[in-house]
């Protein structure tokens, strides 16, 4: 792909038009960049087909990335992360005045960690999930009603099916969650503004939309990127795992927040977290580049590059 090319289209984080040009040409694919925002996105994004094979490769659903929900475990760095997230939502609720728990849908609820979490925390919950192995493990695991499809395609009538159990005074234009949970999600999408908008729609007032994503600009990012410069562009495949293929858009902070303030959000509270080694590399590496981003990611809270971000928003 040439600078022309990228520079023909509009960018899906800001808008601008006639302002992207390639930074980094992959193996797989071209990452691409809005002068106007920063943004970083893949070029090419994925085909419909492309997409249904990377949720049903069994690589992906059996492999590192999942293996600790299906151990069962809740001992991890993800499964605190949950508990602190959870923490902070019930406090958030009491503050209001309302009860610690109230309804809950985890978008991309993966194989339903996060929803047997919010379970035994008494919150009604609800999932949708893309992967259909992994909706069946999440609905197994958690008990919730989890829908398998794309959150922006799943009409309203199937949304309202999986409403408060017994409420019968529940439709399809009154059915809402006071909380919706977005654990590395919005990165995966093709349209994350699609996302964002049907997020809004679904959202009881006084609504908290959690997001859950990558930075972009961490110390991996930064440190990889000056391997590929100091070798002339030869020492890619550092790159090649953090633009993973499965990824079709790369948050900053500052790109996230433009991307939110723009569907309508303002982001109440923000944390960031180390990365989870065992689990977001969803591709093999060798011994020495994982020793190595291991050392990476004790630096990177010092130095204030951390890897995750994670977001707790309300509607405007």
């Amino acid at each position: 792909m040439t600078n022309d090319d990228a520079s023909a289209q509009r960018c899906p984080i800001c808008g601008a038009q006639g302002q992207r040009r390639v930074v980094y040409e992959l193996r797989p694919f071209d990452v691409i960049e809005c002068r106007a925002c920063g943004a970083l996105t893949r070029h090419p994004l994925p085909t419909a087909a492309e997409m249904e094979g990377y949720y049903r490769d069994p690589g992906y659903i059996d492999g590192g990335y999942f293996a600790q929900e299906a151990a069962g475990t809740r001992a991890g760095p993800e499964a605190r992360i949950f508990r602190e997230a959870l923490d902070f939502l019930a406090a958030r609720r009491v503050a209001a005045g309302c009860e610690p728990a109230g309804r809950l849908l985890d978008v991309g609820a993966g194989s339903g960690g996060f929803l047997e979490l919010a379970r035994d925390r008494g919150w009604h919950i609800d999932g949708i999930e893309l992967s259909p192995e992994l909706a069946a493990r999440a609905e197994a695991r958690s008990g919730a009603r989890v829908l398998q499809g794309d959150f922006t395609e799943i009409d309203a009538g199937a949304l309202s099916a999986i409403s408060e159990s017994g409420d019968r005074s529940r439709t399809p234009e009154t059915c809402s969650w006071d909380v919706l949970t977005m654990w590395d999600v919005l990165e995966h999408t093709t349209n994350p503004g699609a996302f964002l908008h049907r997020a809004k729609s679904l959202l009881a007032p006084g609504g908290v939309l959690v997001v859950f994503t990558i930075d972009a600009a961490s110390l991996f990012n930064v440190v990889a990127d000056l391997a590929w410069r100091v070798s002339l562009r030869r020492i890619a495949s550092p790159l090649e795992l953090l633009y993973d293929k499965r990824h079709n858009h790369y948050f900053t902070s500052r790109t996230l927040r433009t991307l939110l303030a723009r569907h309508g959000f303002r982001v109440e509270h923000a944390q960031t977290h180390r990365a989870h080694l065992g689990r977001w590399l969803s591709e093999p590496a060798s011994a020495v580049v994982l020793a190595g981003a291991e050392i990476i990611d004790l630096l990177s809270i010092p130095l204030r590059r951390p890897y995750r971000q994670l977001l707790y928003c309300v509607a405007e």
